[in-house]
């Protein structure tokens, strides 16, 4: 798991599987959550 901050864009980043491409996005109020298909094995 890699964790950075922007100070200039205030944004947190959690990146818990840097491989893969996004393609599904969600957000709720303040947290916007990116899906990559078939990261746990279930593509």
């Amino acid at each position: 798991m890699k964790v950075r901050y922007d100070r200039e864009e205030d944004i947190m980043v959690v990146e818990v599987m840097p491989q893969g491409t996004i393609d599904h996005a969600k957000q709720t109020d303040s947290l916007i959550a990116h899906f990559t298909a078939g990261a746990f094995g279930d593509s």
